[in-house]
């Protein structure tokens, strides 16, 4: 490699050429590497490790990495170059990058507000414009950000705003062929995100015909490596997606199928399962519903092998709705084909997905009591094989089908040895078979997928699986959930005796039949995670809870890992109440006489109030008990629902704060926690559900039973 003179630091060429060439985990490894070596972050390591984490979607570790690249900046490097390398000013960077995440992540008020103060800090006259990161480059990238953003949000005269400038920049000045290119695409994403897929095709004809033109030439000898097919592959998949719109099945089928047969598609995973995705949507609508499976199981598979979600979910960028969206639709047609067995499989793997994904950037788990081997290095060995599947770009099919091998070798090692670790940072099937032992004697297992306008429920018990479609109006159930809940809360007997019923009738009657006298284990799906169904009301008066015996789990895979309660039970209990949060607001004298109460049971019991109710304390003890009872504050974030948690006194050790993120990391033993705390059983409802709330990080954590509440309460 090449190495540039420019200070006290280096600037690695080959770095920019990997960057420039989709190799971002290679480049991500050298600028790491160059850090080291240096013994110091300055500005010209961290531009391009920062870059290299944002096109991996690496957020655990990008954030971080932005931050320390805004202090460089404050302190005065606040333009990178060197020997052969052109000035460039990265004062807009941070915020670009900033702003990239949010759309990525949904968070489009924020993305906007963002892209618009980095579009502010634009210098056209700072830094060269061939440098790696000319001024130009920030304008085109931002004002295509804020278009896409601004169609998202609905404000349609701030997307078109938006359109216009990006059409009438003037980059003739900045490497205008790669510029152009960029900038094609960059309108062409904003016609998608407008819904304006004629003015989309108008801005890819051009290049879709070099393309085709060129195909043969792209595809043998250095042109694998080419910037072009860097470019052309999106391209491709814009064009296809457009005619697929306008209707245009034919031209769609012709573009995707050669977008799928094309030999860089292999190491392209993020445009590779959105194409047969695409794929199979389009053999559906053309009637040929087997081969339409056949697509979205491929396109599963190829995510499937991703520990993490690396790219940004198509939605943003017009091209398909998300990951979700290949799973209901495969369970669709599974179901309509009878196939009942692999429908419900893949129901478990979508809400499996969504965990892996919201998991993705935790690096530490706890090693469970019953583990035979540290799992430490067989997680190192997965996030390393995940990773080394994105960097190789340009290397062939042979490395490509090598390194996803490595991976999953990887991925079943951590199964044989931690099974359950595995199900938190891998997708894999369930077995039915085994899923049947773990049901007990007179029970049934009872699960919910909601998708579009669809329920469907899985009633899976000793002897066989059966599937009931239940048919409701998209967002009806959603809604009267929500009304029931307000009821509930507002006392409203008329209005919760009527809506207990409807709901009764919309979930339970169709299935009263099946379900008969069993004990029943069920696994709600989205907003039925917030549902009480203990206060259904039958059509004959009775509640929910006095006819059937029930248990809840945010999955049927949780059945699988559930260790078996203690032989002898303890009534010894660790109980919390009222921690000092150093704030007399934050008192809650009823939860410190619940606290009292509730130790007051059992002499061997511990309690811990105000001040001694520390994180400190709680980590020291908590595994030494059955019972584990906390009446303390709780806290749930929807933004961020690994940052949700309760809340305890702070010391010099700990911040008091007990994260869903830190819960992952405790080792009990407890056969009861109770967290009886505002909202401890609201979890952060994905796409894919699997509510990655308190509960599940305390069932990880080796709490076999957990009893939580639904609503915020006084005290």
């Amino acid at each position: 490699a090449l190495f540039l003179q420019s200070g006290p630091a280096h600037a690695d060429l080959g770095l920019w050429t990997d960057l420039a060439l989709g190799r971002f985990v290679k480049a991500e490894k050298g600028a790491e590497a160059n850090i080291l070596a240096d013994k110091e972050e300055t500005a010209l390591n961290l531009v391009p490790l920062c870059l290299a984490r944002s096109k991996l979607k690496r957020y655990g570790t990008l954030f971080a990495c932005i931050d320390k690249l805004d202090q460089r900046i404050a302190a005065g490097e606040a333009v990178i170059g060197g020997f052969l390398i052109p000035d460039s000013d990265i004062k807009p960077l941070p915020g670009m990058l900033r702003a990239i995440a949010a759309l990525e992540l949904s968070k489009f008020k924020e993305a906007a507000e963002t892209a618009e103060r980095a579009l502010a800090a634009v210098d056209d006259n700072a830094g060269s414009t061939w440098g790696p990161l000319p001024p130009k480059s920030y304008r085109v990238e931002l004002l295509t950000l804020l278009g896409i953003t601004y169609a998202l949000l609905g404000d349609e005269k701030k997307a078109r705003h938006s359109l216009k400038m990006l059409a009438e920049l003037d980059v003739s000045d900045t490497q205008a062929q790669k510029y152009e290119n960029i900038r094609s695409v960059g309108l062409a994403r904003i016609h998608m995100a407008l819904g304006e897929y004629e003015m989309a095709l108008k801005r890819m004809e051009t290049e879709h015909e070099l393309w085709v033109r060129g195909l043969s030439d792209l595809v043998v000898g250095a042109g694998d490596d080419s910037v072009g097919t860097i470019f052309d592959l999106p391209k491709l998949l814009i064009i296809a997606k457009a005619h697929a719109a306008l209707g245009k099945d034919a031209e769609a089928k012709k573009s995707l199928d050669a977008l799928i047969a094309h030999p860089r598609i292999v190491d392209q995973g993020d445009i590779h399962w959105i194409a047969l995705f695409e794929r199979g949507h389009l053999a559906e609508r053309m009637g040929s519903p087997e081969e339409a499976v056949k697509f979205y199981l491929r396109s599963i598979e190829i995510f499937e092998r991703q520990r993490s979600s690396l790219t940004t979910e198509a939605s943003k960028i017009g091209f398909v709705g998300n990951k979700q969206e290949v799973y209901s639709r495969a369970v669709s047609a599974l179901v309509l084909s009878g196939d009942t067995e692999k429908a419900f499989d893949l129901v478990e793997r979508a809400k499996s997905r969504a965990l892996v994904d919201m998991l993705a950037e935790k690096q530490q788990f706890a090693r469970r009591v019953d583990a035979k081997v540290d799992t430490r290095q067989l997680l190192e060995n997965i996030n390393s094989a995940d990773l080394d599947s994105y960097a190789v770009t340009g290397r062939g099919e042979a490395s490509v089908t090598g390194t996803l091998r490595s991976l999953a070798l990887a991925q079943l090692a951590l199964r044989k040895e931690a099974p359950e670790l595995a199900s938190l940072v891998s997708v894999s099937s369930v077995s039915l078979a085994e899923l049947r032992q773990r049901l007990r004697p007179n029970e049934m297992l009872v699960e919910f997928y909601r998708y579009q306008d669809a329920l469907l429920v899985f009633l899976l018990d000793q002897q066989q699986m059966k599937v009931v479609s239940l048919q409701g109006k998209d967002g009806e159930l959603e809604t009267r959930i929500g009304e029931f809940r307000k009821a509930l809360q507002d006392a409203d007997d008329a209005q919760i005796q009527a809506l207990a019923r409807t709901l009764f009738m919309q979930l339970i009657a169709p299935i009263t039949e099946q379900i008969g006298q069993k004990s029943l284990v069920l696994v709600p799906h989205g907003a039925l995670h917030y549902l009480p169904f203990a206060a259904l009301l039958g059509p004959d008066g009775k509640w929910f809870v006095d006819q059937w015996s029930y248990r809840l789990l945010p999955s049927a895979s949780t059945l699988l890992y559930l260790p078996p309660a203690h032989a002898e039970s303890s009534t010894a209990t660790l109980a919390i109440g009222n921690p000092d949060l150093g704030s007399r607001d934050a008192d809650l004298p009823s939860a410190e006489a619940e606290a009292r109460g509730i130790a007051g049971q059992s002499e061997s019991s511990k309690l811990l109030l105000g001040k001694q109710a520390t994180e400190t304390l709680f980590r020291s003890v908590a595994s030494q008990f059955q019972r584990i009872h906390f009446a303390t504050h709780g806290e749930f974030r929807a933004d961020q629902p690994l940052q949700s948690g309760l809340l305890l006194a702070k010391d010099l050790t700990n911040d008091g704060r007990i994260t869903v993120s830190e819960i992952y990391d405790l080792e009990l033993n407890a056969d009861l926690v109770t967290l009886s705390a505002c909202e401890t059983g609201l979890g952060d409802i994905r796409s894919g559900d699997d509510v990655v709330g308190l509960t599940r990080g305390f069932l990880y954590a080796g709490g076999r039973s957990i009893v939580a509440s639904l609503w915020k309460v006084a005290d």
